[in-house]
């Protein structure tokens, strides 16, 4: 809904600008934090290190072009009264492959 206040005006440059606000969110930060929370809970402090952030790099790379196709659908194509239930799928389902490519995209160390 923020997106939609923030660029409520037709046409493609305000849908690629939600586009890519919604794309941006789960950006390499974002992931790093995650794969260190896991880390933190796991027990596997010896672990953390600085790649955390290359495989989060990796990651977010690998993922964004995916991340725009389906955030350009959710904030463009899907009615509102939709959108949070697959804006809600969507996101579980990125957090499930960010948790997964710390084996995906894992450094050697």
């Amino acid at each position: 809904a923020h997106l939609q206040r923030r660029f409520n005006k037709h046409g493609y440059p305000n849908a690629f600008k939600r586009t890519l606000a919604a794309g941006l969110f789960f950006n390499p930060l974002w992931i790093a934090r995650h794969l260190l929370l896991i880390k933190i809970f796991a027990g596997q402090w010896q672990t953390i290190s600085l790649d955390i952030l290359v495989v989060a790099t990796e990651s977010f790379i690998f993922c964004f072009p995916f991340s725009l196709l389906a955030n350009y659908l959710i904030q463009n194509v899907i009615l509102f009264r939709w959108r949070f239930l697959v804006s809600s799928i969507y996101s579980a389902l990125t957090v499930i492959y960010f948790a997964l490519t710390e084996v995906i995209f894992a450094t050697s160390g």
